[in-house]
Order: structure tokens, then C-alpha cells, then sequence
């Protein structure tokens, strides 16, 4: 997951060694689950006098893209900016369809999502927070970003 780098509301989510933003604090990328492909859903009708179905339909299904990471706060007093800088990106995605941009090693993707859940925020350090921010995509196709 190194060398991946998620952008989204303003907050740039990628490796512990990145650079922080202008308040000195890091959003790192632990795990990007459901951005490899989105759900399929298959309608299939059995043949009716010999083996095995016809396929109807096959169809890609809206996307659920799971990011979890931590927040690194740059001292001690920062964690609730940190946590603050997350609910203000949740308070945001509940609104407004928002831009997610991937940027793979190969190239870099977008696709437009709102928030699907609360995001979920656990203290594990003096300054350090894990997250988990899941976002909604009605429509899954990824737009690719011309180099």
C-alpha cells in the first residue's frame, strides 16, 4: 500500500514518510478496501430442459471504498485537530458528491463518492489515531486522470 496515494476533501492520505500538511500532521494509508473492483451481480436463468443457465445480466454494482489509515498528530495537543480534520471531511462527504483521487504507481483515478457510514476513530498513541472512512460511489467506474 506504499505507493498509493489518496486525496479527498483536502487531505492527503499515503505513507508515514510523506510530507505533513501545514499544520504538521500526517494521514497515513494502511488499507484501500474495494477500490480493486466493485461488486458484480450476475441475473441468470436456468435453461429449462437442459443443463447449467443463461446469463441475463452482468453488471457492475455501486462501489464501497473502505479507507483506513492513522492520523498523526505533530504533538500531543494536536490529536483532536487531527480527529476534528476528520469530521469535518465526514460533515462534508454527507453533503456533497466528492471527488476521491488514487494515484497508483501506473497511473491516477477518480471517482466520485459520499460518505457511507460514520467514520470510526480509535486513540492508539499520545498523538496517534486509526480511522476507518468509508465513502459510497453510485456510479463505480473509475475516471482515469490523463498524465
Amino acid at each position: 500500500m506504499a505507493a498509493i496515494t489518496v486525496g479527498l476533501g483536502g487531505i492527503t492520505f499515503g505513507r508515514a514518510s510523506a510530507a505533513a500538511d501545514s499544520d504538521g500532521d500526517k494521514f497515513t494509508l494502511r488499507n484501500l478496501d474495494g477500490w480493486t473492483t466493485p461488486n458484480v451481480e450476475l441475473v441468470a436463468v436456468e435453461k429449462p430442459v437442459s443443463a447449467g443457465a443463461v446469463l441475463v445480466s452482468v453488471r457492475y454494482t455501486a462501489r464501497t471504498v473502505t479507507i483506513a489509515g492513522h492520523g498523526i498528530a505533530s504533538n500531543a495537543d494536536g490529536i483532536w485537530r487531527v480527529r476534528n480534520k476528520l469530521a469535518a471531511l465526514a460533515d462534508t462527504l454527507r453533503s456533497t458528491n466528492t471527488t476521491l483521487t488514487v494515484t497508483e504507481p501506473t497511473a491516477t483515478y477518480t471517482l466520485s463518492v459520499r460518505l457511507a457510514e460514520a467514520v470510526r476513530v480509535r486513540t492508539v498513541g499520545p498523538r496517534v489515531i486509526e480511522f476507518e472512512l468509508v465513502v459510497f460511489a453510485a456510479d463505480p467506474t473509475k475516471a482515469t486522470v490523463p498524465p
